[in-house]
């Protein structure tokens, strides 16, 4: 079991916006606890990514908001116009990208998204720190890959052994999640099964 502890959890927030002492020890606590989950065995080469798949493309529009923030708090406005206009470019793309042939595509089995192993985690933990802070007396924590909530998220998924999970892609499935769902939301069993289910059957493949 990986020990986290709250002098840890208060650091990954930095001096941004963060739970109070007593919510970070709450964090450790509850992070100590997580089971890391699905485990894969060692010795099984992982697949390709999906040929479709669309994340790369979610990435990039997940930080576009923030480059146009930045650059209109900089002045550069060509620079903002660019990032624009790229926005534009990368929405009418997507679809494109998800189905070459047009929507009415049928997908076989390596053409879908593919679940990932922190898919699941990171809504799980994403939860526990939302809460902390709004515990703490903030206001509801954002999803932006420089919130308080995707960077912690970030840290926590490194110490549970998931890997460095880039804050972009962190940022575009908790935000598509939530898109879905209203709001992260606790998963319940019919999805934690369903999960563990799908990402197994992409480890025998």
């Amino acid at each position: 079991m990986t020990q986290i502890t709250a002098a840890e959890v208060k650091g990954w927030f930095g001096t941004r916006k963060r739970p109070s002492d007593d919510q970070c020890a709450e964090i450790a606590k509850k992070l100590t606890r997580f089971r890391r989950l699905p485990i894969v065995k060692k010795g099984r080469a992982r697949k390709t990514e999906a040929k479709h798949s669309t994340e790369p493309v979610d990435t990039l529009l997940a930080a576009i908001p923030d480059y146009l923030r930045l650059y209109e708090r900089t002045g550069a406005s060509d620079s903002q116009k660019i990032i624009k206009e790229l926005g534009v470019a990368l929405t009418r793309a997507r679809p494109i990208i998800q189905f070459p042939l047009g929507p009415g595509e049928r997908q076989t089995p390596q053409q879908r998204p593919r679940t990932k192993p922190w898919h699941l985690p990171s809504v799980l933990i994403g939860n526990i720190i939302a809460e902390a802070l709004v515990m703490s007396g903030h206001a509801k924590a954002g999803l932006s890959h420089r919130s308080a909530v995707v960077g912690a998220v970030h840290h926590a998924l490194a110490q549970k052994g998931y890997g460095d999970i880039a804050n972009a892609a962190i940022s575009a499935h908790l935000k598509r999640r939530a898109d879905k769902h209203g709001g992260l939301g606790r998963p319940d069993t019919s999805e934690m099964k369903k999960f563990k289910a799908a990402f197994r059957a992409q480890v025998r493949a």
